[in-house]
């Protein structure tokens, strides 16, 4: 019979998503939400109590909840014909007696196995999803006895469910009718009350409740294992539990990324609870990797509650060792009584299924951020390579006609020495644009593939600065500010000489009205020495607001006056990315749009080893 509590809810769930995708979209958001009705039916059943009239007065108030309905009750049909209602308002003081209508319509739901719906006027059974009209003996005469109750309730449409034990349920609607999608949910639900009921009945002792809740472990496993939104996986976790331990509170506790404990998710019965006095609890338990049953003398400053405590672990799959995800506490009001040991290893148990869920969305919302970040360079890497395409096919174009004018002219000797001088200064100018194109998909080559390796070596950077490969271009005039006698450090130069060039061609290329562009190099701190460069102009310089994009990859400002500008968009991320691989820091300042820039390197630069 416990079988048939989890294939009942299973089936549920699967009727529920069919019927959804049958009736399209439209109907999607109230699928969904009779389907949660269900769930919670299953959940909450399970913490209801063993009084028939309880456990009645329960499904009733769930069959409304999921069908809709204004009102309830039972119908039964004694083994003598008897007919006699319960459950409901309407039930006190209505008695069908024998009347045959009563009699037929429960002999018929209950034969049929199929719901009857009725709007006092017409009668329809519901077999899948169609409406098939028959006929019950007295059923149009106003003697019939469900008229008379529609009638007196003030009920427009009425259902009849079928149920286990000789009766039916009664559903009541004021206005409209019955949609499909609520017989169903009414239907399905009044079969898992059923099951379950079976089921509980049978439970008399200890290993019966204990098969009943390993049952009900596997169907909440289940359903809370469908999720894959981390918050709504905490969020069932503690909702579910609760209620199944007839706890008063539940509290999750998660590791953060500091491996510190926080509270992750928290449910409440009524009383509500500071949840500020179970962290020394959740820490003992954490640290000690075993449950803690509280009150405890051993856990320092554990709340006067009772309540239990089980850390939530999984395995790590590369070294198949356990780890310790956190802390899963129920609690109880002052005054009621302890935990049992069956209630703890019930929590137990839930607390690894409870893990598996957080693992899985955990590891979903990881694949999620990374297949979000595949696509966004994947998308970045079409730009770069349509950038870098037209950065090396322009120059390269005019490369190729600048040579060609230079052959013609070797037959035809039309040029002056003056234009042959200008078209060879053209050519550097070009090749040198196809060199740094080239160089900057290299750089970020190895950067994405982390291959941008570093090699520090004794480097005299008075001597570097001073013989830069530059040739300023835009009317911009070079003025070098070098540190004299500055040291021999240990850097990597060739990264030291990219991160330079790169800084001077962005100062000269925002500069298209000419001006001073300076570099400033200076150390600093003889305790802990540190090279401090800075590049300066007097450009278009920038929103401060606008800083941070500089750095990132294809980092460009965005205006008028600098969407002209050509270039890759890589100069300032290559810059950033050797910075960091040296340790050091870089940014960037201005005092606003127009008013130039100043851009600031800072390396470690220990003194080089003395060769001798």
């Amino acid at each position: 019979m416990l079988i048939i509590v989890i294939l009942v809810a299973t089936l549920a769930i699967l009727t529920i998503a069919l019927f959804a995708a049958h009736k399209g979209r439209e109907k999607e958001r109230e699928i969904i939400r009779l389907g949660e009705h269900v769930l919670t039916f299953v959940r909450d059943f399970l913490s209801v109590g063993s009084e028939p009239s309880v456990v009645e007065d329960f499904i009733l108030s769930r069959l409304e909840m999921a069908t809709q309905a204004d009102s309830a009750l039972f119908i039964h049909l004694s083994a003598h014909g008897d007919v006699s209602l319960s459950g409901g308002a309407e039930a006190e003081g209505s008695r069908p007696g024998d009347f045959a209508a009563a009699r037929a319509l429960v002999a018929s739901v209950a034969g049929a196995g199929e719901p009857v719906v009725t709007d006092f006027r017409s009668i329809h059974r519901v077999k899948g999803n169609s409406m098939i009209p028959f006929s019950l003996e007295d059923w149009g005469s106003d003697d019939n006895p469900f008229k008379k109750l529609a009638s007196g309730g003030g009920f427009h449409s009425m259902m009849c469910l079928p149920a286990a034990q000789g009766r039916a349920a009664l559903c009541f609607k004021r206005a409209g009718t019955f949609s499909l999608s609520q017989i169903m949910a009414g239907k399905t639900a009044m079969a898992i009350a059923d099951a379950m009921s079976i089921a509980r009945m049978r439970m008399e002792d200890k290993s019966a409740r204990s098969a009943f809740k390993a049952s009900a472990l596997i169907s909440i496993g289940q359903n809370i294992n469908s999720h894959l939104s981390l918050d709504r996986v905490l969020s069932l976790i503690v909702s579910y539990v609760g209620p199944m331990l007839n706890a008063d509170g539940t509290f999750l506790f998660l590791r953060n990324l500091e491996a510190d404990l926080e509270l992750a998710a928290g449910w409440w019965k009524e009383h509500v609870f500071s949840t500020e006095e179970f962290q020394p609890v959740a820490e003992h338990c954490y640290s000690r990797g075993a449950m803690v049953n509280f009150p405890d003398p051993a856990v320092e400053e554990a709340p006067e509650v009772p309540g239990v405590a089980t850390p939530i672990t999984t395995y790590d799959r590369t070294s198949d060792q356990p780890r310790a995800l956190g802390v899963l506490i129920c609690v109880r009001k002052s005054g009621e009584k302890r935990f049992s040991s069956e209630e703890a290893d019930f929590l137990m148990s839930f607390a690894d299924q409870a893990a598996i869920a957080v693992r899985n969305a955990e590891l979903y919302e990881s694949l999620r951020q990374a297949n979000e970040r595949l696509r966004d360079l994947d998308q970045l890497k079409d730009e770069f390579l349509q950038i870098v395409s037209h950065d090396i096919r322009s120059p390269l174009s005019a490369f190729i006609g600048l040579v060609d004018t230079l052959l013609s002219d070797e037959k035809t000797h039309t040029l002056d020495p003056e234009k042959r001088e200008k078209i060879l200064s053209l050519l550097i100018d070009r090749a040198q644009k196809v060199s740094q194109a080239t160089q900057e998909s290299l750089s970020v080559a190895q950067i994405e593939s982390g291959q941008l390796l570093i090699h520090p070596q004794p480097t005299d950077v008075g001597e570097l600065l001073t013989h830069l490969d530059v040739r300023p271009f835009n009317n911009c005039a070079l003025e070098l500010d070098i540190q004299p006698d500055l040291p021999t450090v240990n850097v990597d130069p060739e990264r030291l000489r990219q991160i330079v060039n790169n800084l001077l061609d962005n100062a000269f290329k925002y500069s298209p009205g000419g001006g001073r562009v300076t570099l400033k190099a200076r150390m600093e701190n003889e305790a802990e020495p540190f090279l401090h460069l800075c590049v300066s102009d007097e450009g278009l310089g920038f929103d401060p607001r606008e800083q941070r994009y500089l750095f990132k990859k294809f980092g460009r400002l965005n205006n008028d006056k600098t969407a002209p500008i050509g270039g890759t968009g890589m100069g300032l991320y290559i810059c950033r990315r050797i910075v960091e691989a040296h340790g050091g820091r870089i940014w960037a300042v201005s005092d606003g749009e127009g008013k130039g820039a100043r851009f600031t390197v800072v390396l470690p630069a220990p003194p080089a080893p003395d060769p001798s």
